[in-house]
């Protein structure tokens, strides 16, 4: 859980991600996977399930340290958390990102959503928070 904190805390201060207190994390650490290399965190993404609509969960606070980035490990994380939501019964995902959109990397069956066909229970703090994510 603090290594978990200490990555998203650092993609914070760069203004990748809404800060999330230690406890807020560990409160929902079920929720997080993450990709290590030698033992050492590199990067994290959480899948977020709505109680009113499990069948459409979120991909979000998805990062890479620095050095890792460009290569593709956050487009796993990201896969790999529409694959749980998947196994979980999840008909759709919606992920959202201030960094990439990684169209390449997309489905053909899944459109990119626009700011007004994004769930407003999904956009609504990420647009209170000011950091202009896009969906994908």
């Amino acid at each position: 859980m603090r290594h978990i904190y200490n990555l998203t805390r650092n993609a914070v201060k760069r203004e990748e991600l809404i800060y999330r207190t230690q406890q807020a994390i560990e409160k929902n650490i079920d929720q997080f996977f993450v990709f290590e290399i030698d033992e050492n965190l590199i990067a994290s993404v959480s899948l977020t399930t709505y109680p009113k609509s499990p069948s459409s969960p979120r991909s979000a606070r998805s990062t890479c340290l620095p050095f890792y980035q460009n290569r593709g490990i956050g487009r796993k994380m990201v896969n790999y958390a529409c694959m749980v939501a998947k196994e979980r019964g999840a008909t759709t995902a919606l992920a959202l990102s201030t960094q990439s959109s990684p169209s390449s990397s997309r489905p053909a069956a899944s459109p990119r959503l626009t700011r007004r066909s994004c769930p407003s229970r999904a956009s609504k703090p990420y647009e209170e928070s000011g950091r202009n994510s896009r969906s994908w």
